[in-house]
């Protein structure tokens, strides 16, 4: 290959990922602004929201993801259920233990989070809920998320977009390469204004 020939492959690779660069300065350089409370703080609303976490054989991760739900939740009315659908494991039972109510939905015709999601909403809304937080049971929630959506209910806004992260405790660099980018994706949706 010529000189001439390496430095053109090398401006149009420069030229090709300058958009993707510059975002990644901007959303870089925007960490380190301070951060804002999206919601004034506001006494507890009497909102009735329910927590719907949908699980299929979650038994390793349901336990630890009800336990943080209900520390959120303390001092708050709000109803976490989990549906435990088509499981063969022991999710329900460590749902229970971790304090949630659970719903066992065994369907083996209804396969899927559709499925599972559908018969939760339609169980909540018969409870009485006014909003309705969805949160997969292999999550593990922030201290003020309920807060957070409960602030945010009251202003009277319809519908509230978390973010989500990927938590690395791993060492390993393609881990943590992988939650720095899951993170810089959530970063860009919240900056589009996308869900």
């Amino acid at each position: 290959m010529t000189t001439f020939t390496l430095h053109f492959v090398g401006i149009v690779l420069t030229v090709a990922t300058l958009p993707l660069v510059l975002e990644l300065a901007l959303l870089t350089g925007a960490s380190f602004w301070p951060r804002r409370k999206f919601w004034p703080s506001l006494p507890p609303s009497p909102i009735r929201l329910g927590v719907l976490v949908p699980a299929h054989n979650e038994a390793l991760l349901i336990e630890r993801c009800v336990k943080s739900l209900r520390a959120s939740a303390a001092g708050t009315e709000t109803e976490i259920i989990v549906v435990a659908h088509n499981c063969s494991d022991q999710t329900a039972h460590f749902a229970t233990e971790a304090g949630a109510r659970v719903e066992t939905y065994d369907a083996p015709d209804a396969t899927g989070k559709g499925f599972a999601l559908l018969h939760g909403f339609e169980l909540m809304l018969s409870h009485g809920m006014d909003a309705i937080l969805v949160i997969d049971a292999d999550s593990e929630v922030s201290p003020n998320l309920i807060d957070v959506v409960r602030g945010g209910l009251a202003t009277g806004v319809e519908i509230v977009q978390c973010r989500y992260e990927m938590n690395s405790s791993s060492k390993r660099p393609m881990t943590r390469l992988t939650a720095l980018a899951f993170r810089g994706r959530a970063s860009r949706l919240c900056l589009n204004g996308s869900s």
